[in-house]
């Protein structure tokens, strides 16, 4: 979490996460130019909470018609993903796992035109990990994109 920003308080954090399960809401109904889904990323074994994981979806239409459905269900939409994971379930196979599961999920998504990730300068491991799941670097939008039909999972959970 040192790229993303200083660890919250207790009491930040409980308020922080109550913003995301109400933003959750919103964004199951919504039909709008963004929404912004949040997950907690869990151990299977132990259902213990290791991190977090998220998607915004934004219209690529906003004046057309079909703007006023829910996003999942337009014809055009970009998709920007994100993980952070707690300390020790860091280099486990973890964000590979969750970031492309949510990848795959998006890929069969037919309105889906450009996913992408932002990443620190500095932090290679993410660097790494959206280039093994077949993100490419865009310099023009300073960000990781992916090309069609090129994710791929080479990971497995413990």
């Amino acid at each position: 979490m040192r790229f993303i920003g200083e660890p919250l308080t207790p009491l930040q954090a409980e308020h922080s996460f109550s913003k995301a399960l109400q933003q959750n809401q919103r964004a199951l109904m919504a039909s709008g130019a963004t929404a912004m889904v949040f997950f907690t990323v869990a151990c299977n074994r132990t259902n213990q909470a290791l991190g977090l994981m998220s998607v915004r979806l934004e219209s690529v239409a906003a004046n057309n018609p079909l703007y006023r459905q829910p996003l999942l269900e337009q014809r055009c939409f970009d998709a920007e993903v994100g993980i952070m994971l707690l300390p020790e379930a860091q280099q486990t196979g973890l964000a590979l796992a969750a970031l492309g599961g949510l990848c795959q999920k998006l890929q069969a998504t037919a309105g889906l035109n450009i996913l992408k990730c932002f990443t620190a300068e500095a932090n290679i491991a993410a660097k790494k990990l959206v280039s093994r799941l077949g993100f490419v670097y865009c310099s023009e939008h300073k960000c990781y994109q992916w090309r069609k039909n090129i994710i791929k999972i080479t990971g497995s959970l413990a």
